[in-house]
């Protein structure tokens, strides 16, 4: 069954609809899914592979993708579910799951606009972390198009409908041609207690954390601690805050123009000679270097 935007007065529908209460619903309707996560972080499993994410992120997700959330802490998150369709009416899911050789050259850009949803890139399995500025634009062109979706608002709502889906596929684009995978996390299967720990440090990263915090927050000991994160997540758990704050802080580099200082700050670090010697430690550049190489 798909799902579709029904306009009754009209006699028409369009293949989009927009899901705020289940975001992550098992259920994939045979449409593909793009999932805005505005606030909070969880741990998914998509096709039995484990991400954890913190917000801003999005996942982009096909008609054969399978996901399930796991975890969550303070979630926030809006879906468009859609058919390929709307992008051409030749891209039904057969054509995506079999392109054919003889097809349009216009055909096949849009069928490239749609490869965030069914290429994957080793350690992404679809889900693409984005800047607060990006995110900010795609929220408010999701704003956009659900306004247009609910009000029906005269005959030419479906045209200004598929314009902001279209403009949204745009950015998304541009994000998964800019994507890079130095940061990325690679995750095997943990137990709930790691997975619990996993979590807590994507959704507070921005402030201090100790060791003894995490011992008390989770009622665990310091040598238990530390032998089942290494062994689950191949680093200590100090080395594995720290590669998420660098990550945190090359997305705000790239995304913004903030001052190098502010966004040690706002990532964790409150050394900036020891934030600049880690950055140049995982990126190979540093900071500045690397905002300056991702502007050119």
């Amino acid at each position: 069954m798909e799902l579709f935007t029904i306009d009754e007065s009209r006699e028409i529908k369009l293949p989009v609809y927009i899901e705020t209460k289940e975001p992550f619903s098992s259920e994939n309707y045979f449409m593909f899914r793009l999932i805005l996560v505005e606030k909070g972080g969880g741990i998914v499993s998509v096709n039995e592979n484990t991400i954890v994410f913190t917000a801003p992120t999005i996942f982009c997700l096909n008609a054969n993708d399978r996901i399930n959330l796991d975890k969550c802490s303070n979630l926030s998150a809006r879906a468009i579910y859609f058919s390929p369709t709307l992008v051409n009416n030749v891209l039904t899911l057969e054509k995506m799951n079999n392109l054919e050789a003889d097809i349009s050259e216009s055909e096949y850009r849009d069928y490239c606009s749609m490869l965030p949803f069914v290429y994957r890139e080793e350690l992404s399995f679809g889900q693409f972390e984005v800047g607060p500025a990006t995110a900010n634009r795609i929220a408010k062109l999701f704003d956009s198009l659900e306004a247009e979706l609910t009000l029906l608002n005269n005959n030419f709502w479906r045209c200004r409908s598929r314009s902001f889906f279209l403009e949204i596929l745009f950015l998304i684009q541009y994000i998964y041609t800019d994507m890079e995978n130095t940061t990325k996390f690679e995750m095997i299967k943990c137990s709930d207690e790691i997975n619990e720990i996993i979590l807590y440090l994507h959704t507070h990263y921005e402030r201090k954390i100790s060791i003894e915090e995490l011992t008390e927050e989770f009622h665990i000991n310091r040598t238990t601690l530390t032998d089942r994160f290494t062994r689950s997540t191949g680093m200590s758990v100090m080395g594995y805050l720290i590669r998420l704050r660098v990550k945190m802080a090359a997305i705000m580099l790239r995304d913004t123009m903030l001052s190098v200082s502010e966004i040690a700050y706002r990532v964790g670090f409150n050394d900036i000679t020891h934030f600049g010697r880690m950055f140049r430690k995982h990126m190979g550049y540093s900071a500045s270097e690397y905002r300056k190489k991702k502007m050119e």
